[in-house]
């Protein structure tokens, strides 16, 4: 019975470390559903990874530019696709700067774009920064607008080592590290 606490804590714990919609407002990441809780997903042939703006608050958007960065020689990528047909990639596929012609509103996880990714050979990580040479001199992270003069830096929705997502055997498994009196020692 003890043994089950402790491994229903353990798993309630690990669960909600990795399956939880980023807190942080204005927030950019990767996500493997469209309610932006899943960051790790396993190898499949064919896989959707969406790129969602998390809690904005500001009700539409305009503009979004953005660096995402993964292993080529792993997993190729179809160009990216968008929720609207007025918008356009003005960058290519790893330096995005996306312009939507009309004001596009905004949710508390609001999809920007998804990527189709196809053939994972090996596990990989997905990063997602700021681009090299930004509309924002010297911003290192992801640039949102809302209209054609508000820009501003967001922030990112990223882990250790600026990873945004995971896809395939990481090698990260959860473990019992703790005794029953451990745990109990918690709540003395």
């Amino acid at each position: 019975m003890k043994k089950l606490v402790v491994l229903l804590m353990l798993s309630l714990f690990v669960s909600s470390a990795f399956a939880a919609v980023d807190a942080d407002a204005n927030s950019l990441g990767f996500y493997w559903d469209l309610d932006a809780n899943v960051v790790e997903t396993n190898l499949d042939p064919y896989q959707d990874l969406y790129v969602i703006l998390v809690n904005p608050d500001f009700d539409v958007i305009q503009g979004l530019e953005f660096a995402m960065d993964w292993d080529d020689a792993v997993v190729a990528a179809f160009p990216m696709m968008f929720p609207g047909g007025d918008w356009t990639n003005f960058g290519n596929a790893h330096q995005v700067i996306i312009g939507i012609a009309a004001p596009y509103p905004t949710s508390a996880a609001t999809l920007m774009g998804t990527l189709t990714l196809k053939f994972p050979s090996a596990p990989v990580y997905f990063r997602i920064g700021g681009l090299d040479s930004p509309s924002i001199e010297g911003c290192e992270s992801p640039i949102a607008a809302t209209n054609d003069t508000n820009m501003f830096p967001i922030g990112t929705s990223v882990g250790n080592g600026n990873v945004a997502a995971m896809m395939g055997d990481t090698g990260v498994v959860p473990a019992e590290s703790e005794t029953w009196g451990g745990v109990k020692s918690l709540y003395r």
